[in-house]
């Protein structure tokens, strides 16, 4: 299932180097890089299923773009990920040719409190989020890859 509305009409948001990171619903945009995008996912079956991330490679283009540890993935590129199961999602992050990904996260808190306000996640109300750059001189640690490796 595909969003119904578009994701151009949020507000944009850039984190400097050592600026606290942005919460709420965010659309992240992120190159793969020469180690995929630098996060790992896992089911956590006590919120009824979906993708929550585990890891997130410091200076990786997750990290640049502002994923967190425990953000709900809710999108890939457009699409409604909510039930699709740990394989189908990573599947969806490591398809296409291109090397850009959008993904549609929310924070837990975040998550519970737009649910119990409106219902349902809106994408049109996301923040894009502008990569940070990554630092001079530094490079992304390496960690075997994780969704979108190689």
């Amino acid at each position: 299932m595909h969003f119904a509305t578009t994701l151009t009409a949020g507000k944009y948001v850039k984190l400097s180097e050592g600026e606290d990171t942005q919460t709420g619903l965010r659309l992240l945009t992120m190159d793969r890089g020469p180690n995929g995008f630098g996060f790992h996912m896992y089911t956590d079956k006590k919120r009824e299923g979906g993708q929550y991330i585990k890891k997130v490679t410091k200076n990786s283009p997750a990290d640049l773009a502002g994923m967190l540890l425990d953000d709900h993935v809710v999108g890939v590129d457009g699409v409604d990920i909510r039930l699709n199961t740990h394989h189908q999602v990573v599947e969806k992050v490591r398809s296409g040719t291109g090397k850009e990904k959008t993904i549609l996260v929310i924070d837990p808190k975040s998550e519970e409190e737009l649910l119990e306000k409106e219902g349902d996640i809106d994408p049109s109300k996301a923040i894009v989020m502008i990569p940070r750059t990554a630092p001079q001189g530094g490079t992304e640690e390496t960690d075997g890859g994780g969704v979108g490796g190689g």
